[in-house]
């Protein structure tokens, strides 16, 4: 069985049925992709969304949305057209299965270069060419944030993800925590300051996780990253100094 994910209970049924030498595998975090976090109210989501799009869309690139509701995907595709963005919606509820397969034979081919889509593309999609992937909505669990930014950075390309963080966010402490074992997390010194007084702690945090160093400082307000986010967000290759519950991905075809 392989799978970049498994929980407690899977864990658990797997365990009655494999034998005591089976073999067990450590995958590191892969130094490809790298990934953002970034710290935005839910009103001013969409407008960060517009900044970054213009800052990464280019005739190689390939991005995906990820959204938790299809609501939301619908929303954000009519949106960015009327913004003048090409994209295509991808979800169980967009046609049937040919409309759904033309989607995405059309983003294979770089017909189109803009996907927003639910975390039925989460899992099991293997896309080589997708440079960016970014979290719109934040993943209500931790399993389906590896599996969302698994999507890029495939076949030892470089890949970006960029999430947007805020107090209703469910994995904050997830990435809190994964940010210490992999440097290649970068986390806004707002989420270090909510987690830290959540667990009541005042000790400083090391300066390479926080954000503070790109210019992600408690101190600043939408204003300045608005204006910064030209130079605030990176580019691929740069060095860096669920939610809906679809089933499996193969089923969005049938």
């Amino acid at each position: 069985m392989f799978s970049a994910t498994y929980d407690d209970d899977v864990v658990g049924l797997v365990e009655q049925f494999l034998r005591q030498d089976h073999v067990k595998l450590t995958v590191t975090n892969p130094p490809n992709i790298n990934q953002h976090v970034y710290w935005i109210k839910e009103s001013e989501k969409y407008d960060w969304l517009k900044l970054v799009l213009s800052n990464s869309i280019t005739n190689n690139s390939k991005i995906v949305v990820f959204a938790n509701k299809r609501a939301t995907c619908d929303a954000l595709q009519t949106n960015l057209t009327n913004d003048g963005y090409h994209c295509l919606a991808f979800h169980n509820n967009v046609g049937g299965p040919a409309t759904r397969k033309e989607t995405m034979a059309k983003f294979l081919k770089g017909e189109i270069r803009l996907l927003i889509a639910t975390d039925i593309l989460g899992r099991g999609v293997d896309i080589k060419d997708i440079t960016h992937v970014i979290n719109y909505d934040a993943p209500e669990s931790f399993q389906n944030y590896i599996h969302r930014v698994g999507r890029t950075g495939r076949a030892g390309k470089e890949g970006l993800a960029m999430t947007f963080v805020n107090k209703k966010t469910k994995i904050i402490k997830n990435l809190f925590e994964a940010a210490n074992e992999n440097k290649n997390i970068k986390l806004p010194q707002e989420l270090i300051d909510y987690v830290m007084k959540g667990q009541g702690k005042t000790e400083e945090i090391s300066q390479e996780a926080s954000g503070s160093q790109y210019g992600y400082g408690q101190d600043q307000g939408y204003q300045t990253y608005y204006g910064n986010v030209e130079s605030d967000i990176p580019e691929i290759g740069q060095s860096f100094p669920y939610q809906e519950d679809e089933g499996a991905s193969h089923h969005y075809f049938h």
